[in-house]
């Protein structure tokens, strides 16, 4: 297809704030409800069409969509617009001071879960996308890439005593920063993409108040700059990196001023790379979607005979864990089940998304994605490339080979999540021989 081809492109945003009173999901410290909204929750919809595809990108001030949401949102899209599943790129910032977004969890008590909330939530998407395709109108656009870390930090450290949940500032870290910008005929900003990798947990489990924190103070400030366009944050690879509040060996809790710092610095950093971007072109479009099975570890599934000494081994292996109880909590869950007849499952399905727009692609993972894979995604895939986490759902932890062997939270999840085993150390090449496979595929679809 010609680069004369005319992109379109349409923009919602929504509020997605909860209601105050409920549980805010992502710190199990914080015990009561919510007391205010400090900031709103937003959720923004971009449609992009090159006159024969259409694709879209959701992106959220959510902790994550749970695979019945995602569900449930693509059979909507599909119904209304056409739209296959591969061609909605459903994403979440991941914010710790926002609702619970699954109608079950291990870690909220059904009291504090909104189902109707939720379902709102999932109507939103679509209503969004409606929307954003009626405003669609002629776009240009504009790609830079660059490394800058605004303060993030590796939160796994090895010690003579095991794999710790503390700074490691020799740890790593994906501070890649994809910017992606489009401008309408008249040169105007209509919208601005910006990929970071930091969790956002600046804001301390003292604190009781609904916020998008610093990704929500950085779109602010680029809409705030350029007043009728609309900032889209992405979440890259972040699930073993976060703020870097600390003293000594613990982590500390963050203040509101301290998401202000954070986020303009991700504005400004993120502006000043739209004003050097280089003109790509969004089209054609092509897009693939798969369940990628990830095993887990079959010399540590448990039997009735093997679960008193892999509770003995965990709880050796993985202090953190031991002391906060999950182990135990793990061990009983799965004494639980066996006494019912149940059987560990032998993996887990994970949505693997990719989605070329011309010289541009998006890959999604539906897990919190430990910073490695950013990197070896970019150099196995190359291009012009934003990697994202908590996309199309999320199934826990994606740890790396060598995360998987130390433990830790990211690499002995299956404690909290109540899964059987840790996953095999196969995975990591499954899921980037994957992507390779489907990034192929649409690039052969592209030159057809």
């Amino acid at each position: 297809m010609s680069r004369k081809t005319t992109l379109r492109a349409g923009v919602s945003v929504m509020d997605v704030t909860p209601p105050v009173g409920y549980l805010l999901h992502g710190h199990v410290a914080r015990n009561k409800p919510s007391e205010r909204v400090h900031d709103p929750l937003r959720l923004k919809a971009l449609t992009l069409s090159d006159g024969k595809e259409r694709a879209v990108l959701v992106t959220s001030d959510l902790i994550g969509f749970s695979p019945e949401s995602v569900v449930a949102v693509r059979r909507m899209a599909a119904e209304r617009f056409g739209l296959p599943g591969s061609r909605v790129f459903l994403t979440a910032s991941h914010t710790h001071t926002g609702p619970c977004m699954s109608r079950t969890s291990h870690f909220m008590p059904p009291e504090h879960i909104l189902p109707d909330f939720i379902s709102l939530v999932e109507k939103k998407v679509v209503g969004g996308i409606e929307e954003a395709i009626r405003a669609e109108r002629p776009v240009s656009a504009r790609w830079a890439e660059d490394r800058f870390n605004i303060g993030a930090i590796c939160r796994r450290k090895p010690t003579p005593q095991g794999l710790k949940f503390a700074p490691n500032p020799d740890g790593p870290v994906d501070d890649h920063v994809g910017v992606l910008r489009l401008d309408d005929a008249d040169g105007r900003l209509v919208a601005l993409i910006v990929r970071y990798s930091c969790h956002p947990t600046v804001l301390s489990a003292t604190i009781y108040e609904i916020s998008a924190d610093y990704p929500g103070v950085a779109q602010a400030e680029i809409e705030r700059a350029r007043p009728g366009a609309a900032a889209f944050f992405v979440q890259g690879c972040c699930g073993d990196v976060r703020p870097a509040l600390y003293k000594g060996e613990k982590f500390l809790g963050g203040s509101f001023a301290d998401t202000q710092r954070m986020g303009r610095l991700l504005a400004a950093g993120a502006m000043r790379m739209a004003e050097v971007a280089q003109p790509v072109a969004l089209a054609p479009i092509a897009s693939d979607l798969r369940a990628v099975t990830l095993r887990f570890d079959p010399s540590l599934t448990p039997t009735p005979a093997s679960l008193a000494a892999l509770a003995r081994k965990y709880s050796r292996e993985n202090p953190d864990a031991a002391g906060g109880g999950w182990v135990r909590k793990w061990a009983a869950h799965w004494r639980r089940a066996f006494k019912a007849g149940e059987r560990p499952v032998r993996g887990l399905d994970m949505d693997l998304q990719y989605l070329r727009l011309g010289d541009v692609a998006f890959i999604g993972l539906a897990a919190e994605v430990m910073a490695e894979y950013g990197g070896w995604l970019r150099q196995r895939l190359g291009g012009k490339l934003i990697v994202a986490g908590y996309t199309n759902g999320e199934i826990g932890y994606l740890p790396t080979r060598e995360a998987i062997g130390q433990g830790g939270y990211e690499g002995a999840f299956h404690l909290y999540d109540m899964y059987p085993a840790p996953f095999d150390a196969g995975i990591q090449e499954t899921v980037l021989g994957e992507a390779e496979r489907m990034a192929r595929k649409c690039r052969d679809v592209s030159r057809s």
